[in-house]
């Protein structure tokens, strides 16, 4: 059985209210030098914008928070069946970690030239049931060393 893992992207309002625009659970690679690398590393190569400019039609970029998330699943998902799937719903007991891709609408100030996700997004891990372990940025997350059980 592979290390599952769900990716829930958040929207955060200005009042800190949350709400989960999409979850995508993934079957396998779920770890932090699997997922979490494979996240935080596709993050940091994004600008978030609003409006796309003349020449902004590549994949530097992403045409909101919603976009971001799609772009996620179109880059992600490997031909074929199986492995990476949206949800909305999943038994917890079978998930060992969940990364919460939280973007705060407070800090949502958007250039025409973009903003990089890496100033933007605040990345939460965790196993279900327990406390996040870790909460930072994409980068520091790509520095985090999990501590040994």
């Amino acid at each position: 059985m592979g290390t599952t893992s769900v990716i829930s992207f958040i929207l955060k309002d200005l009042n800190g209210n949350e709400s989960v625009l999409t979850e995508i659970y993934q079957q396998n690679d779920g770890y932090l030098e699997g997922v979490g690398r494979s996240l935080c590393e596709w993050l940091l190569t994004k600008k978030i914008i609003n409006g796309i400019g003349i020449n902004q039609y590549t994949d530097e970029y992403a045409n909101g928070y919603g976009d971001l998330a799609a772009q996620y699943v179109r880059d992600f998902k490997e031909h074929g069946p199986g492995n990476l799937y949206i949800t909305s719903s999943y038994d917890k007991n079978w998930i060992d970690y969940n990364y919460e891709v939280v973007c705060d609408l407070k800090d949502y100030a958007l250039t025409e030239e973009g903003t990089p996700a890496n100033n933007l997004i605040t990345i939460r891990v965790n196993n279900f049931g327990e406390k996040p372990f870790f909460v930072g940025t994409p980068r520091e997350l790509l520095e985090y060393k999990e501590p040994d059980e």
